[in-house]
């Protein structure tokens, strides 16, 4: 096997999920690629694709090429990275992975300023909600939200997520007052869908805690579906900050018991390799984004 960039095409193809997304991704003739792969496969005298319109899956023996391949691509990148280390340049491809809901609504615009301050940077972004690996599936970092399991991985805290009640007018104007957290409980609730049989909303305020159990109208696990359940007015929602303060400003929802503050936050942890220097677009990327991850939720 004497062209190591057929290695590295095969695991990008893998990578970007195709033959058609890797062309467009890496401006390469989608017959140029198809070309390499067969040549690959003449060459090592195995398939290594079941290739059917639309889609392709990984024979038994590419997907152990697959695994070395990915290796070898990272290596290379490494070494690239500790060139433009050694210039202080930050250039390359950044590969990071977010859960969906936080990477459209508040990630996206903080990933549009880093790529404008740093033009020789291209990033290759996955939303999922799915646990991913940064080690094994070659990402830069991992955005995750919440508690965090021991593992061998660097976590960068980025910051809280705080929460608040907040609720439509049009529901306000025909609902009972909402003066402390026990009137909740004659209240249509929007929740999350958690699996427990009881949903207990827990407030602070100075030394007294208050705890409620709430009877959820709506149980959703996804938060832009809570939002705008809000908004079209069908009942009282518990959502980070962020997530509807543009709602807010623009009165399709009001803040409630501003006194008093919800027991619960999540944090936000940038997650990388454990290594013993980033390449400069990686240490580029983690300053910016603490910077502007934090300017972000200060405005709540």
């Amino acid at each position: 096997m004497n062209d190591p960039k057929q290695l590295m095409l095969f695991a990008r193809v893998i990578d970007l999920g195709g033959i058609r997304t890797a062309a467009r991704a890496l401006s390469i003739p989608k017959s140029t690629i198809s070309r390499a792969i067969t040549q690959l496969e003449t060459r090592l005298g195995a398939r290594l694709l079941q290739r059917s319109p639309g889609k392709i899956a990984l024979t038994e023996l590419g997907e152990i090429l697959f695994q070395h391949c990915r290796r070898v691509a990272q290596e290379v990148e490494e070494a690239e990275a500790a060139v433009s280390q050694l210039q202080g340049v930050a250039r390359g491809r950044l590969r990071i992975a977010a859960p969906v809901t936080f990477g459209r609504s508040l990630l996206s615009s903080v990933l549009s300023g880093f790529l404008q301050r740093y033009p020789e940077v291209c990033m290759e972004l996955e939303l999922t909600n799915r646990k991913v690996d940064p080690a094994e599936e070659g990402f830069n970092f991992v955005i995750r939200l919440g508690p965090l399991d021991d593992s061998s991985l660097i976590a960068k805290d980025l910051g809280a997520l705080h929460f608040a009640l907040c609720a439509s007018p049009r529901y306000l104007k025909r609902c009972r007052p909402i003066d402390h957290p026990s009137d909740l409980e004659s209240h249509s609730i929007i929740d999350f869908f958690g699996g427990a049989e009881r949903h207990v909303w827990t407030f602070l305020r100075n030394n007294e805690t208050v705890k409620v159990e709430v009877k959820p109208r709506i149980d959703a696990n996804d938060p832009m579906v809570r939002r705008d359940a809000a908004v079209a007015g069908l009942g009282i929602v518990l959502l980070p900050i962020w997530l509807f303060r543009s709602e807010v400003r623009a009165k399709r929802l009001t803040m409630l018991l501003r006194e008093w503050q919800p027991a619960v936050s999540t944090r936000i942890y940038a997650l990388y390799p454990s290594r013993s220097s980033l390449a400069p677009k990686s240490r580029a990327f983690l300053s910016f984004l603490e910077q502007e991850i934090s300017l972000k939720l200060e405005a709540n």
